[in-house]
């Protein structure tokens, strides 16, 4: 038996002025099973992603590890961000419907702004908050407006058979530990023009060698057909980093 991601409980208590979040405090539990594992790490980073794209004016959070009697959980895929987004959403969506307010405005006018400072520290530069002009084209590449009014009839219409429609934002912190982010890769130009290339990271189906095919015939300009990947090895690229993290393609696109 192995462990796998671990369920979360979460309570808050919030304040709402003029549709304007005030003031949140959270609590989260995070079954750890029956040994520590990673739980705490995967906690304290849910507590980092729990702002999700919201500016929380005030804020106050807080987590326990429960030991169980199931098999230990362990990190998997986005470390804890998961159940951060889903407990802040299912808030703000609880807040919205209790306050009759518009679901997709009231996301809005609480993103945040250029200039806010999270409540771990980071002062967000403008290419850091680009949210909003993502979630306007998503309005309007849904047609989400006319989606919603054909849903709401079809409602009216239906007792028995309903149906719905959301918009859901995530602000995601990709990241590693800075003595991680390190990317390397060796190309070797053929006399024929064909390219062999040497990565470091590790493809398990996320697309990491096409988009590494991709890269390298776009700077180089060079059709993909003539780049070939080879099985990467430490005598070909040194030290290479974790295949985790959302960073990989990165790093190594980077090096590419």
């Amino acid at each position: 038996m192995s462990g796998q991601r671990g369920e979360f409980r979460g309570k808050y208590k919030v304040g709402v002025t003029d549709g304007i979040i005030t003031g949140i405090d959270y609590m989260l539990y995070k079954n750890g099973g029956f040994s520590t594992d990673a739980s705490p790490d995967i906690l304290t980073c849910a507590l980092v992603h729990i702002d999700n794209c919201y500016k929380f004016a005030n804020f106050h959070g807080t987590g326990k590890v429960a030991k169980t009697n199931t098999p230990s959980n362990t990190a998997f895929r986005a470390y804890g961000a998961p159940p951060a987004f889903a407990i802040t959403e299912n808030m703000m969506f609880d807040v919205a419907t209790e306050l009759k307010l518009d679901q997709i405005e009231f996301r809005r006018k609480n993103f945040y702004k250029a200039g806010d400072v999270t409540h771990f520290g980071q002062v967000l530069r403008e290419d850091d908050v680009t949210f909003e002009p993502c979630y306007d084209e998503c309005i309007t590449r849904a047609n989400y407006y006319k989606e919603k009014e054909e849903i709401e009839e079809f409602n009216k219409k239906n007792k028995s058979k309903k149906r719905g429609i959301s918009l859901i934002p995530f602000n995601y912190g990709v990241g590693i530990p800075p003595s991680f982010g390190q990317g390397g890769a060796l190309l070797n130009v053929n006399i024929d023009g064909s390219i062999i290339i040497f990565v470091g990271g590790v493809e398990m189906g996320q697309g990491f060698y096409t988009k590494m095919l991709q890269i390298a015939s776009q700077e180089l300009g060079v059709p993909m057909t003539k780049i070939h990947l080879s099985e990467s090895s430490t005598n070909c690229v040194p030290n290479p980093n974790i295949s985790g993290g959302s960073s990989t393609a990165d790093f190594s696109g980077n090096a590419v």
